[in-house]
């Protein structure tokens, strides 16, 4: 028994005082015992053993698979989701990380993380929030010097539109400022659509702007445009209804809705809904 015990000593004295307490405490059950886990222990060690081979096949059948690092296992719950946990420290980690890494995708949560309970959460989202809508406006400053300069380059005018969508898109501003921006999407569409009419998002922005501005000669003129370049798409119907809708025009829009059943584009899920929504309005 000391000759067994030492050996374990040896090993690991955490182990070998376990297998002593059992040795001591039950003289012969205890080493029945001992046996049992060992052979325990070899039929799962044995299960869990990948060959050579097996590795091989393993990282060539995942070469970028990784173990998963305890400080990255907060990436995989979401910020909406831990801003609802009562786990102030699991908050601020994540707040930190999006920090980090690029704040300028997250306005909406951050919003939400700013009238969190906790106050350093809400500190964290307030002092963000500001460096966010910083950038956006020297962002915007930069994009507005070239243009009043003159430039009119297409790829300036896409960058100077994508600037303007996201500023507004964020939340960020105040209202006199949301309206000042959104006169100048209006102004800088009107430029991009007589040059450049592959991106849909364009027609779209620039439609939902006039319907918003009651323009609707020229949101009925962006439509036909858009109709006749993007014809294989649902998105000129899904403008025509809205135009129609805001216009009251019940006959137009139900000649649309019934183009829109007809047509050879591929709609979406929500398309379908809406038809079947209006389909079953009297």
């Amino acid at each position: 028994s000391l000759l067994y015990i030492g050996f374990w000593f040896r090993k690991s004295r955490q182990e070998g005082f376990y297998r002593l307490t059992l040795a001591v405490f039950f003289p012969v059950l205890g080493y029945l015992l001992l046996f049992l886990l060992w052979i325990s222990r070899n039929c799962e060690k044995s299960s869990l053993d990948v060959t050579p081979l097996d590795k091989e096949h393993y990282a060539m059948s995942k070469p970028a698979s990784r173990a998963l690092e305890p400080d990255k296992e907060l990436n995989i719950i979401p910020l909406e989701e831990a801003l609802i946990l009562n786990n102030n420290s699991i908050r601020r980690k994540m707040l930190l990380d999006i920090l980090k890494d690029n704040n300028n995708q997250y306005p909406r949560l951050l919003s939400l993380a700013l009238c969190n309970e906790d106050a350093e959460t809400s500190h964290y989202a307030a002092a963000a929030l500001i460096d966010l809508r910083a950038k956006m406006s020297l962002s915007l400053q930069e994009m507005n010097c070239h243009y009043e300069c003159g430039e009119r380059k297409t790829e300036l005018l896409i960058s100077y539109a994508d600037t303007l969508r996201e500023c507004l898109n964020s939340g960020l501003m105040d209202k006199d400022h949301t309206k000042k921006l959104k006169l100048t999407y209006r102004e800088i569409l009107k430029e991009i659509l007589e040059i450049h009419t592959l991106d849909e998002v364009y027609f779209i922005d620039r439609i939902i702007l006039d319907l918003e501005a009651k323009d609707y000669r020229s949101a009925d003129y962006y439509c036909e445009m858009f109709m006749k370049i993007h014809c294989d798409s649902e998105q000129p119907y899904i403008m025509f209804l809205k135009l129609y809708y805001s216009l009251r025009d019940r006959k137009k829009f139900n000649d649309c809705l019934a183009g829109l059943q007809k047509s050879s584009s591929v709609l979406s899920s929500s398309t379908w809904n809406m038809i079947s929504f209006w389909a079953d309005t009297p």
